[in-house]
């Protein structure tokens, strides 16, 4: 059966990224966090390191190339919560455990003003990306609900945010302009990062394997109204929520 046919992808096979990071640009971050490296400088890394993923995806004859949004951002959503007006990074409402079984503190998103989208969130990335390949390029998005997910309740000042609705609402906004102007820009292809979040399904924890509760107050359908709502959009095609720990492919609703 061809890819297609399983999953609507004209493509025999894609990645999400998350790539591992060269030394190079390992080293790079630490020195720009450290104040021995420049804005310049390190954006020079990160663009050599780029354009290298890129020509090996291409040697590997994928037709569909992503520049792996972690080789600019620190993680897969901290350039959007640091770009996103009204948001800032306090504790999640979960500890995660390494291979010893030690806890781990770990960081969520959190809204402390009306949530409003004032720059380009990864339309750089998608642009220097779209000059770099000779094939498809395509651009990577933390689901909406990734924003939400990690601290539940404790996601937005309440007195900003009384529910969830009104705080879906403007974060989906927030999506779609994003998406529009990727669209504009050329994007065929966004996919949507860890978006087995927007199914509403627990996440587990690497010792034991114990499932984790949804975090308190959030319904699948409102985080699936926060998938849907960027779907919405009318362009660009294959839209799709990928599943990276089960490997599944679905569409969004």
């Amino acid at each position: 059966m061809s890819a297609t046919a399983c999953h609507g992808s004209p493509f025999r096979a894609d990645h999400v990224g998350s790539l591992l990071r060269p030394a190079t640009l390992r080293q790079a971050f630490k020195h720009f966090a450290s104040g021995e490296l420049d804005a310049a400088a390190f954006r020079r890394v990160q663009d050599d390191s780029i354009r290298a993923a890129v020509r090996k995806q291409e040697e590997a004859g994928l037709k569909v190339a992503t520049a792996d949004g972690e080789f600019r951002r620190s993680s897969y959503w901290a350039r959007f919560v640091e770009r996103i007006e009204g948001f800032e990074v306090r504790s999640a409402a979960y500890k995660f455990r390494d291979e010893r079984g030690r806890e781990i503190d770990f960081t969520a998103p959190y809204a402390v003003a009306k949530l409003r989208r004032v720059r380009e969130l990864a339309l750089d990335e998608f642009e220097f990306l779209r000059d770099t390949t000779r094939v498809t390029p395509k651009i990577t998005l933390p689901a909406p609900s990734t924003m939400h997910f990690y601290a539940g309740r404790q996601s937005a000042d309440p007195d900003i945010y009384s529910d969830l609705a009104a705080f879906f609402a403007d974060l989906s906004l927030v999506f779609q302009g994003e998406i529009a102007d990727l669209a504009a820009a050329g994007v065929q292809r966004v996919e949507g990062y860890n978006a087995r979040i927007v199914a509403g399904e627990p996440i587990f924890e690497r010792r034991g394997r114990r499932a984790m509760p949804n975090p308190p107050g959030a319904r699948r359908s409102q985080w699936r109204c926060a998938g849907g709502g960027v779907g919405h959009t009318r362009r660009p095609t294959g839209r799709r929520c990928r599943n990276r720990r089960y490997n599944r492919t679905s569409r969004l609703p």
